[in-house]
């Protein structure tokens, strides 16, 4: 082998290893290359993951601030629910039940009232069915009101027709005479003094009997100038007391004079 050639291989073989040697630096290169390539972006997904962490931890932090702060105004609510029923406040809808209440109370009482009143009608109605009118001496109605009023059992009305059906009984068994009416008649004896008395007091036309009159009138509050009388449930009996009138055995004329005896009888036969 020549120098030449020897040289020339010598050439050849660091030229391949020139060759090899800078394909592999290439190669480093680009894995050099890579691994910090590589480390940025395990850096940059650290740094997102980091981030997002961050992120996730405020989100959580904010929505535990949210529901503290429903649960404080939920607790402030049930207090004001608290006080309120405490203390309950007056609404536009509680006037209006209460109006409606109050409308209804007075729906109720109109109701009522109407009721009422047609009651009073049917009981006018039944009395003015049921009632028959009379002449009677206001001096006999008037006491025939005190012996009611004293017994207490009875009224007016229901004295007189008491009176009238104890007289047709005591006239139909015969234990009645009907001597008519009682003609009013007054007798006053006096000494000197009291008879002048008396006749002073008296107006110019009147009598001294006429002044006990008028003092029995007062004292009594007896009607005067009322002589008629609505008897309610007379008219029950008012075919006996026309049938007392027809029989001429008694001088009673009407039935009004057939009324008048049978209170006069009673007012004079039971005790005071």
């Amino acid at each position: 082998m020549t120098e030449n050639n020897g040289n020339d291989r010598r050439r050849d073989i660091n030229g391949r290893i020139d060759t090899l040697g800078t394909g592999t630096n290439g190669v480093s290169g680009r894995r050099a290359s890579n691994r910090i390539g590589n480390r940025h972006s395990k850096q940059r997904d650290e740094e997102e993951e980091h981030d997002q962490k961050a992120v996730e931890a405020s989100l959580a932090e904010e929505e535990d601030d949210e529901k503290e702060a429903d649960a404080a105004a939920s607790a402030d609510e049930d207090e004001d629910d608290r006080d309120a029923e405490a203390e309950p406040v007056a609404t536009e809808s509680d006037g209006q039940v209460g109006d409606d209440a109050e409308f209804d109370a007075d729906e109720d009482k109109e109701t009522d009232d109407e009721a009422d009143a047609e009651l009073e009608i049917r009981a006018e109605d039944f009395d003015n069915r049921s009632s028959l009118e009379v002449e009677i001496d206001p001096f006999v109605r008037a006491y025939a009101a005190r012996r009611a009023a004293e017994g207490g059992d009875e009224s007016l009305d229901e004295y007189i027709v008491g009176s009238v059906k104890g007289y047709l009984a005591g006239l139909l068994g015969g234990e009645v005479s009907s001597p008519g009416t009682l003609e009013r008649e007054v007798a006053v004896e006096s000494d000197q003094l009291m008879g002048g008395l008396l006749e002073t007091i008296a107006e110019e036309d009147e009598s001294p009997a006429d002044v006990v009159i008028t003092a029995i009138a007062e004292a009594y509050e007896v009607p005067v100038d009322e002589e008629t009388l609505v008897v309610a449930g007379l008219r029950d009996h008012e075919a006996l007391l026309n049938g007392v009138v027809a029989n001429s055995s008694n001088d009673l004329g009407d039935t009004s004079e057939v009324v008048q005896a049978a209170v006069e009888t009673r007012l004079i036969e039971e005790p005071a």
